[in-house]
């Protein structure tokens, strides 16, 4: 083999040195075959970028003009179908309930009413019990009720009057045909407003605007919505999914009205389809409504592709001709010359891609790992520790509540553990103190023995003025202790020597960091060091990444310094690692340098005794367990507990007449409702409604949300002092 690769290598180079030096006649057929390759390729590039664009401006161009036509004409159905509500609101508003129902001359009217409005299905009046007690079907009108329906579901100006307000609603299946419709409904002046009773009501079928607008574009590759600002979708063009539809946030064209509310476009993939659409969008003046029109951004490109083959078709084959015959003079030393470079290429191509792939299968596999074991633990840890808290009240013997006390430890161990799993994705919610990291590893220096044992002599070098740094204490002693360890491992000979070194350093113009990221400044740094086997710079590259290590199989997870990494960095540090083989790896933390005393230690005092409240919480879990637990500790606290297994239940209760004086909610439920979206109806529903949030899912995810950062979020799993202190701390405010 080394013999045949020897032989390759030297052919490669001979050809190499013979195509470097070329013969006059062999330079002008290269760039004679150059240039005729070139120049068209270049010509066709510019040609078909030109054309690119110009098709897709013509394309916006098209959909923007159509948007812009629908738009004036749903324009005209709203304002007709308003005006139509205003006359038979004039006309039924002095009668009574029974006038109107009994009277043929205002089922006479409607049916006048319907005859002028082509675009409406059906026209009703809605009584005080929801029924429809006159319409243009028939008199006397069938009994049909409707007050499951809101008719009240959007409003289209928000008029200090309601009584001369539309509003629209959701499209559903009609109560006598099942044709989709929605209608457009206005109160009865002088009558009651209530939810889905006296009202007017136009029925449109959302399939007469479909038909109008696909006559206007006169094209199937043309898409129209029919929206409302809250994102329903009140009709489209085409095929969609069944049932209703409603866009929901961070859907592309909630963000786009956002920015811009009168008009505007965007691109968005509709995965129903599978494709990738243009949308132009327009504002229905005086509604809250948008009439959007789309199409396939796939059409555009085969358009253009076709338009582009036929460019080629008069271009390919003179370019061929000539090339093929400058490349006959050539073409031996150019394939040999390509051959090699593809091969290099392809191989290098092939690599990139196999270690980009690898690394994004690693981080996908451990974020949803983390994130996935962080809430089911830490939901079942919640459910043991609020029942070791309720057994402890029963159990009055010693030995019980020995064995009660043994069984908490436990649970914060587990607890732990999952904050471990967490750190080296940088995940995990940290609980920073303002610490002096000489007490914290004095108070394990003797565990830190004991993991050496026999392997090496420790010793501790820290310094006796060493400035405080604001920290996670138990993430910091873990981060020493797994260092300590993987010394100890390191270590293969008899006179082997760990040390653990502290001492303040200050960064400035004189010494600059070890590291370009590390920004000046003043910092703890936290060495450990050994005289072990020391790593190659191959393995040095890697000691950081998760799951990579040297020991055999059972002896290492590999996280330790992957665990060490994470909390250091979401602590605001770095990690400097040096190792040479033979003479040891030395491993340094450097922590940012806290105040002595920040102000909001010294402010926060003793924490306050607990102490029973009579106030009335409504709890929402979607975990039986844990919502049958938490509720008994409450109870026993004396507080009044009312629970809902979802968002929906939640609002259920919320529009009872019930004082409620805190809501306590999960974040992640079923159903749609997140935690946050139910804090906030219910803060619309009952303004200065006290809210305490919690959640399973690692705090540090949690809080990326910028949803979550106007409510106050207790983390699983917790004991019940700590959920009675939040829970006290914002009944207080």
């Amino acid at each position: 083999m080394a013999v045949i690769s020897s032989a390759s290598s030297d052919a490669q180079e001979e050809s190499a040195r013979r195509i470097s030096l070329p013969s006059n006649a062999l330079l002008w057929l290269r760039i004679l075959l150059i240039s005729t390759f070139c120049i068209p390729t270049l010509a066709f590039a510019i040609a078909s970028i030109l054309t690119y664009r110009a098709m897709f401006a013509t394309a916006e161009a098209r959909i923007a003009q159509l948007s812009e036509v629908a738009t004036e004409h749903a324009s005209k159905v709203f304002e007709t179908s308003e005006l139509v509500l205003d006359r038979i609101a004039d006309r039924v508003s002095k009668r009574s309930w029974d006038e109107i129902a009994n009277s043929n001359d205002v089922h006479d009217f409607l049916l006048e009413m319907k005859a002028s409005l082509p675009q409406a299905s059906a026209i009703g009046v809605i009584g005080p019990d929801g029924r429809v007690i006159s319409s243009d079907y028939a008199f006397p009108t069938p009994a049909i009720r409707v007050d499951d329906r809101d008719y009240m579901r959007v409003s289209r100006t928000g008029d200090s009057d309601p009584f001369n307000d539309i509003f629209i609603s959701d499209t559903r299946p009609g109560m006598r045909t099942g044709t989709p419709l929605f209608a457009i409904a206005r109160p009865i002046p002088g009558k009651p407003i209530l939810t889905g009773r006296n009202f007017i009501n136009i029925a449109i079928p959302p399939a007469y605007l479909a038909q109008h607008y696909a006559a206007i574009a006169g094209d199937d590759s043309i898409y129209f919505r029919l929206v409302r600002a809250d994102g329903e979708v009140l009709m489209r063009s085409d095929t969609g999914p069944p049932g209703p539809e409603r866009l929901t946030p961070p859907a592309p064209f909630l963000e786009k009205i956002t920015e811009n509310p009168e008009r505007g476009s965007f691109q968005a993939y509709v995965p129903s389809d599978r494709t990738t659409r243009l949308y132009a969008y327009e504002r229905v003046p005086n509604y809250g409504l948008y009439v959007v029109v789309g199409t396939d951004r796939g059409a555009v490109v085969a358009a253009w592709m076709v338009e582009m083959g036929e460019h080629l078709a008069y271009g390919v084959p003179v370019t061929l001709a000539l090339i093929f015959v400058t490349f006959t003079a050539i073409r031996r030393t150019r394939q040999e010359q390509a051959a090699t470079a593809r091969a290099q290429l392809e191989g290098e191509k092939r690599e990139r891609v196999e270690k980009d792939y690898q690394q994004m299968q690693k981080l996908e596999a451990v974020g949803q790992l983390t994130g996935g074991i962080a809430h089911d633990f830490n939901n079942v840890l919640t459910v043991i520790t609020g029942n070791l808290d309720l057994l402890e009240r029963h159990v009055a013997s010693e030995a019980g509540r020995r064995m009660i006390s043994a069984m908490n430890r436990a649970a914060g161990r587990a607890a732990r553990l999952t904050q471990s799993l967490l750190a080296f994705s940088r995940k995990q919610p940290l609980r920073p103190e303002t610490v002096n990291a000489n007490r914290l590893i004095n108070e394990f220096g003797e565990l830190l023995r004991r993991a050496v044992g026999d392997a090496a002599e420790i010793q501790f070098l820290l310094s006796p003025t060493l400035d405080p740094c604001r920290i996670d204490p138990a993430q910091l002693q873990s981060a020493v202790l797994n260092l300590v360890v993987n010394a100890r491992d390191a270590i293969d000979r008899p006179d082997g020597k760990i040390t653990v070194q502290t001492e303040n350093v200050l960064f400035d113009d004189r010494r600059a960091p070890p590291l370009p990221e590390i920004k000046p400044g003043p910092y703890i740094l936290i060495c450990v060091s050994d005289n072990g086997a020391g790593m190659a710079p191959e393995v040095l590259e890697h000691v950081f990444e998760p799951f990579f290590t040297t020991k055999e199989v059972g002896k290492g997870s590999g996280l330790g310094l992957a665990q060490v990494y994470g909390f250091v960095s979401q602590s605001g540090g770095h990690v400097r690692i040096a190792s040479d083989v033979g003479a040891g790896t030395q491993v340094s933390m450097y922590l940012p340098r806290a105040p002595s005393r920040p102000p909001e230690e010294v402010a926060r005092g003793q924490p306050a005794p607990l102490r029973t409240r009579t106030a009335r919480i409504l709890m929402v879990e979607d975990d039986p367990e844990v919502r049958d637990t938490v509720a008994a500790e409450l109870t026993n606290l004396g507080y009044q507990i009312m629970t809902a297994e979802d968002g929906h239940a939640a609002l259920g209760i919320l529009e009872r007449d019930i004082e409620i004086d805190l809501l306590f909610s999960d974040v992640i439920m079923p159903k749609g409702i997140r935690g946050d979206e139910l804090a906030r109806r219910a803060r619309r529903m009952r303004p200065g409604l006290r809210v305490l949030l919690t959640s399973g899912y690692p705090a540090a995810d949690l809080e990326e949300r910028r949803s979550l950062r106007e409510f106050t979020l207790l983390a699983k799993p917790y004991r019940i002092e700590d959920l009675a202190r939040a829970i006290e701390d914002r009944l207080a405010r």
